[in-house]
C-alpha cells in the first residue's frame, strides 16, 4: 500500500464472514470473481483503461482493503486514488485466467480489484478479476455500464451522464445504529431445535489448488413456465420453489428430514438514500431451514419457505457467524443457493447497439463446496458450482439428474407428497446399488473330504506334528463322530456344541456334525464357563462334543457324545438344504449377552471360497492353522479342507506353511507368529480385520461374519475396499432410504454371504435381516448393519475411517483400539515386531487426521489387546489397561504450544493468570470468557504470525478449546 487510508470503518455481516474465512497468507483464496468480457475489435485500449481508472478513483470500493488489529477489531480501510492495475496479456489466455485466479487475493493487502486485456487476432479480452468482499453483482452491473459509458465519452470528448457516488460507508453507518438482539433472538428461535447441521462436502483432499467447475442444468421454458405457476399457485415465488427442490436434494444425500442451507439475500431496499446505485458488497448469506419430512407435501413446504423468507426480511441484516455461533457453535451448511433474476451476459447484451457485440462469462471461486446459482431467465437456468476436491464430476451430475426429476415433479402435481420426490432416480439407483455377482461356486467340505478319501486316501489331510491323519482317515474318523450322534438321536436341526480346539478330532468333529444334517455351535475353548453355559442354551444346543475338556462343567441338559465310543460304521447321509443352518459362531465381542449367528451350509462354501479365491490356495499349500477363536478356526479349516490343502496344527513344524489365516483375536498376532516361523508363507488371508504388516500380500476379508466377510481390500491401511464378486452392497439413511452414490450412510449386505439369523433371538433377527428391495429374485434379503461407509461415484466401497484407523496406520503399530475414558479418546496400541513407540511422537502425528473434539487425547501402549472369547476387544479389560498404566499425552513441546496459545487467547480476550490456566489445560473455551468473531479474527491472525502458518478464524469456532485448537494446528 502506499499513502495511508483516507477512511476507515466497519464490516457489514457478509464481508465479516468472508474475511473470517480467508486467512492472511499468499496463494490461492477463496470468495475469486473473475469477470471476462470478449469486447468489439477496435477497442482503443489506452482509452479503456482510463475508464477504468475513473471508475476506481469515484468509488471507494475499488480501493478499500481490511486491517485486522491485535485487539480483535477489524476494520476496513478506503486509500485515496492510485493507478488501476491492468496486465496486458501475451501468452495463452486460458492459462492466464486459471493463474490469475489461483493467486487469490489476500484480504489485507491492496488491490482487491484488479484488470487484465490482451489483443489478439482481431479481438480483445478484458478480465476483470476482484474478491467478493467489496463488490457484488448489482456493483458488477453498475460498474459495467458506468465504465462503458465514460469509454464512450472519452472517445467522443463528452462528459458522462452518471449518477452521484453514494459511498459505502453509508450503507455501514446504517447497520451500526440497528440494535442486533431481536435478530439475534429471531435466530435462535428459528433454529433452535435443529436436529444439526447439514454439511455434504465432506473434507478437503489434501491438495494446494483450489478449483471450482460449473455443471449447468438447462430446463426447457414449458418447465420454466410451469414452475412459475406452481409458484404463483402456492403463494411463493419461483426462488421458493428452487429453495424447496433443493431442499428435497439436501435431505436425500444427508439423510435427514430437516435440513438447513444458506441462502444469499440482497440487503439494498429500505437502507440509506440512493443505496441502489451503491458500489459495494450489500448481500447477506442467512440460514435457510427445511422440513422435508416423507408426510409432508410440496405445497407445504412452499408455503413453509415462503412464510420464513417474509419473516426474514426484518432480521437479514444478522450476522451468519454470530448466527451459528449462537445455535450451533458451528457451521451450520456447506451448500448455498443464489437466486438472480438474469445472466449477466443477457442483460448487458439486451441495452441494444455496441453491447450486442460484446460477451460476458463469469467464473467463480466461492467459499462454498457447492453452490446452485439459479438464473431466471425465460428458461430458466442451473448451474451446480463445486469444489472438484470434494465433489466428482459424477456425483454433481447424479445431483442435477436429481433435481431435475424433483423439479419436473413440482411441475405436475404441487400436492404430491415429499416422499414421491425423495426417490432416487433409476440411473441413480444403479449407481448407488452394488448388486453381487455369482457365488463362487466353491465346493461343500464335506463332500470334497469324502472324495479325496477315494482319490488319495493316503495323502494327508491334517498334520497335527504328533501325527499325520490321511484323508481316508479322517474321512473314517467323520463318519464315526456322525455314528455316535446318530446313535443319541441326532438328527437335521439339532445343534452340537464343540469347541474350536486345533486337533484333528475337531475337524472330523466338524465333519460329522455336519453329515448328520445337524448345526455346530463352535465354541471358544478359553470362554468362561458361565458365558459357554448361557451361550449354548440361547443356541439350543443339546448335544456336546466334548474334546478335550471331559471333565468340565457344562449344563445338565447337554447329551455328551463320546466318538471314541461309537462303532466305525457308517451312516447313510442326511439330505439337507444348502439354507440349512450348519455353524453357530457368537458374534458378541462387546461383553454384551451372547448372539449366535446361524451360517447356512451355503455360507461355509462361499466363506472358504472367498478366501481360497484371494490366497489361491492349492492343494499342495499347507495352511497354518492357528485357530485363535472360532471364527478363524472354521475360516482356515474349511477353506483348507474344501480346497483339498494340509491343515498344518498342533507341534507341526509350523515353518512349512505356505498359506496363514487370521481373524478376530488373531490378527494382532499373525505379525509375531510370521516373523517366527512363516519363512515360507507366500499369502496370509486376514478376516475380520485389515491391520496387519508382512513381508508378503495380505489379502483382507472385513465387513460382519453376519454377512461372511464380504468386504476385501488388498491395502491394510486403505479405506477403499472392493465388495466381493458374490456380495452386494448399498447404504441407506437413518429412515431406510436409499443414499446416493458419492454420500455415506449405514451399510446394507447382500449376496450369498448371508447368515440365517441369530438363534433364540427373532427380534434381532428381524431388525438386522430385512427383506432386501433391491434383489434379483423372491426372497432375497439383506444384512443391515451398524458400520458407516460410502459408495464412491466409480462403485466402489469405502468404509468410514476412525481415529483407530490414523493409530494403525502408522508403520510402527500392529493393532490399536480407541477407547474412551473420562470423555477422552485414548488409543491402545499394540507395537509391530522389533518396534519401539513413542507415544507422545505418534499421538503428534495422528492427532491431525482427527479434529476436534474427535481428536485422541492419549496413547497407551501394551504387548496385546484384551480380546473377549468372541475374539473381540474386551471393552472393560481396555479400559482397565488405560485406568492402570495412565496414558500419554503430551510431551514437553505439546505443553510448550498450548502454554503459547493459551497466552495469545488471554491477551486478545483481556484474561487473568488463572482463566489463562484453564484455557491451557481445556477447562475453558474460548467463547465462555467473552470471545466472538472479531476477536477470532486478532487470535488467527496472531496465530498465524507466532507460528508461521495459515489459520482462518473459523478454526476456532470449529475447536474452541486450546488442546482442541492444538490439535488442529498439528
Amino acid at each position: 500500500m502506499t499513502d495511508g487510508p483516507i477512511d476507515t470503518y466497519s464490516l457489514s455481516p457478509m464481508q465479516l464472514g468472508i474475511v473470517a474465512d480467508n486467512p492472511l497468507a499468499d496463494g490461492p483464496s477463496l470468495d475469486v470473481i473473475q469477470l471476462e468480457c470478449d469486447l468489439e475489435s477496435d477497442l482503443d485500449i489506452d482509452t479503456f483503461a482510463a475508464a477504468w481508472q475513473r471508475a476506481a478513483d469515484r468509488h471507494g470500493a475499488l480501493r478499500t482493503a481490511f486491517r485486522i488489529g491485535g485487539d480483535g477489531e477489524v476494520r476496513q480501510e478506503v486509500y485515496p486514488p492510485m493507478p488501476f492495475p491492468i496486465t496486458v496479456v501475451t501468452g495463452d489466455w486460458e492459462s492466464f485466467l486459471r493463474t490469475d485466479r489461483a493467486h487469490g487475493f489476500r484480504v489485507d493487502r491492496l488491490p482487491l480489484v484488479r484488470g487484465a486485456v490482451q489483443r489478439k487476432a482481431g479481438a480483445v479480452r478484458f478480465l476483470l478479476t476482484f474478491h467478493h468482499s467489496v463488490l457484488d453483482g448489482r456493483s458488477l452491473l453498475l460498474l459495467l455500464r458506468e465504465v462503458f459509458a465514460t469509454y464512450d465519452a472519452l472517445r467522443t470528448g463528452t462528459v458522462p451522464d452518471l449518477p452521484p457516488v453514494v459511498p459505502y460507508r453509508a450503507f455501514i453507518d446504517w447497520l451500526s445504529t440497528r440494535d442486533d438482539t431481536v435478530e439475534r433472538d429471531f435466530w435462535r428461535a428459528t433454529l433452535s431445535d435443529l436436529p444439526g447441521p447439514t454439511l455434504v462436502a465432506g473434507n478437503r483432499r489434501k491438495t494446494s489448488a483450489i478449483q471450482h467447475t460449473e455443471h449447468d442444468l438447462q430446463l426447457t421454458e414449458e418447465l420454466s413456465e410451469r414452475l412459475r405457476e406452481v409458484a404463483r399457485e402456492c403463494g411463493g415465488t419461483l426462488n421458493t420453489v428452487m429453495q424447496a427442490a433443493w431442499a428435497v436434494l439436501l435431505g436425500r444425500c444427508h439423510g435427514r428430514e430437516d435440513v438447513v442451507f444458506g441462502a444469499v439475500r440482497s440487503v439494498r431496499r429500505n437502507t440509506v438514500p440512493g443505496s441502489d446505485t451503491m458500489v459495494g458488497l450489500m448481500l447477506n448469506t442467512l440460514p435457510v431451514r427445511a422440513r422435508v419430512g416423507a408426510s409432508s407435501t410440496v405445497r407445504e413446504l412452499i408455503v413453509a419457505l415462503r412464510g420464513q423468507a417474509v419473516q426474514v426480511r426484518d432480521h437479514q441484516h444478522a450476522s451468519l457467524m454470530e448466527i451459528q455461533r449462537a445455535t450451533a457453535g458451528e457451521r451450520l451448511f456447506d451448500t448455498l443457493v443464489v437466486f438472480e433474476n438474469f445472466l449477466l451476459d443477457a442483460a448487458l447484451r439486451a441495452q441494444g447497439d455496441a453491447w450486442t457485440k460484446r460477451r460476458f462469462r463469469v467464473l467463480r471461486q466461492p467459499n462454498y463446496p457447492l453452490v446452485l446459482q439459479v438464473f431466471a431467465e425465460r428458461a430458466v437456468l442451473l448451474k451446480l458450482l463445486h469444489d472438484e476436491s470434494r465433489f466428482s464430476a459424477g456425483t454433481i451430475a447424479g445431483y442435477a439428474e436429481h433435481l431435475h426429476e424433483i423439479m419436473t415433479a413440482i411441475a405436475a402435481n404441487p400436492d404430491r407428497p415429499l416422499a414421491d420426490l425423495a426417490a432416487l432416480p433409476a440411473g441413480q439407483v444403479a449407481r448407488a446399488v452394488i448388486r453381487p455377482a455369482a457365488g463362487h461356486g466353491h465346493p461343500d467340505v464335506s463332500p470334497v473330504v469324502a472324495e479325496r478319501a477315494s482319490a488319495t486316501p493316503n495323502a494327508v489331510a491334517v498334520d497335527a506334528g504328533t501325527g499325520e491323519v490321511s484323508w481316508a482317515e479322517l474321512d473314517r474318523w467323520a463318519w464315526r463322530v456322525a455314528g455316535a450322534l446318530g446313535a443319541v438321536g441326532c438328527v437335521a436341526g439339532t445343534v452340537v456344541a464343540m469347541h474350536a480346539e486345533v486337533a484333528p478330532s475337531t475337524a472330523a468333529g466338524l465333519l460329522g456334525i455336519l453329515r448328520t444334517g445337524a448345526a455346530c455351535l463352535l465354541l471358544d475353548p478359553e470362554m468362561p464357563q458361565k458365558r459357554r453355559a448361557a451361550l449354548a442354551d440361547r443356541a439350543g444346543a443339546t448335544m456336546l462334543l466334548p474334546g478335550s475338556d471331559r471333565t468340565g462343567q457344562w449344563p445338565a441338559h447337554l447329551t455328551m457324545v463320546d466318538p471314541d465310543d461309537a462303532p466305525d460304521v457308517p451312516v447313510l447321509p442326511s439330505v439337507v438344504r444348502a439354507t440349512a443352518a450348519a455353524v453357530l459362531l457368537d458374534v458378541a465381542g462387546d461383553g454384551s449377552p451372547p448372539a449366535p449367528v446361524v451360517l447356512p451350509r451355503s455360507v461355509l462354501a462361499e466363506l472358504a471360497g472367498r478366501a481360497a479365491a484371494l490366497s489361491g490356495l492349492a492343494p499342495a499349500d499347507i495352511v497354518a492353522w492357528r485357530g485363535a477363536g472360532p471364527a478363524a478356526w472354521l475360516l482356515e479349516a474349511c477353506s483348507a479342507l474344501s480346497s483339498g490343502a494340509v491343515l498344518q496344527a498342533g507341534n507341526a513344524p509350523e515353518e512349512r506353511a505356505t498359506v496363514a489365516f487370521a481373524g478376530g483375536a488373531d490378527v494382532a498376532e499373525l505379525g509375531v507368529w510370521a516373523a517366527a516361523h512363516g519363512s515360507r508363507l507366500r499369502a496370509a488371508v486376514v478376516a475380520g480385520g485389515d491391520r496387519v504388516r508382512l513381508p508378503f500380500p495380505v489379502q483382507c476379508l472385513a465387513g460382519p461374519v453376519e454377512a461372511g466377510y464380504p468386504v476385501t481390500s488388498t491395502t491394510p491401511t486403505r479405506t477403499a475396499k472392493t465388495v466381493v464378486g458374490s456380495a452386494g452392497a448399498y447404504l441407506v439413511d437413518d429412515l431406510g432410504r436409499l443414499m446416493p452414490a458419492g454420500h455415506s450412510g449405514r451399510l446394507c449386505l447382500t449376496g450369498a454371504g448371508l447368515a440365517i439369523g441369530y438363534a433364540g433371538d427373532p427380534v434381532r433377527t428381524a431388525d438386522r435381516f430385512r427383506p432386501d428391495p433391491f434383489g434379483d429374485r423372491r426372497g432375497a434379503r439383506v444384512f443391515l448393519g451398524d458400520e458407516v461407509a460410502r459408495v464412491s461415484p466409480e462403485g466402489d466401497l469405502e468404509l468410514a475411517a476412525s481415529p483407530a484407523d490414523a493409530v494403525r496406520a502408522e508403520p510402527d503399530v500392529a493393532d490399536a483400539a480407541v477407547t474412551t475414558v473420562d470423555g477422552r479418546r485414548v488409543a491402545v496400541v499394540v507395537p509391530a515386531p522389533g518396534a519401539t513407540i513413542a507415544p507422545a511422537l505418534l499421538l503428534r502425528r495422528t492427532r491431525a487426521a482427527s479434529t476436534g473434539r474427535q481428536s485422541l487425547g492419549g496413547v497407551v501402549v501394551v504387548p496385546r489387546l484384551p480380546r473377549t472369547g468372541a475374539g473381540g476387544v474386551d471393552p472393560v479389560a481396555l479400559a482397565g489397561l488405560v485406568a492402570a498404566a495412565p496414558p500419554v499425552d503430551e510431551d514437553p513441546d505439546d505443553q510448550g504450544v498450548r502454554g503459547r496459545i493459551a497466552a495469545i487467547w488471554a491477551d486478545v480476550l483481556g484474561c487473568g493468570p488463572d482463566e489463562e490456566r484453564e484455557l491451557a489445560t481445556g477447562d475453558r473455551d474460548f467463547f465462555e470468557l467473552g470471545g466472538h468473531s472479531l476477536f477470532a479474527l486478532s487470535v488467527a491472525l496472531r496465530i498465524s504470525e507466532a507460528f508461521g502458518v495459515d489459520v482462518p478464524a473459523r478454526w476456532i469456532f470449529d475447536a474452541p478449546t486450546v488442546p482442541e485448537f492444538a490439535a488442529r494446528l498439528a
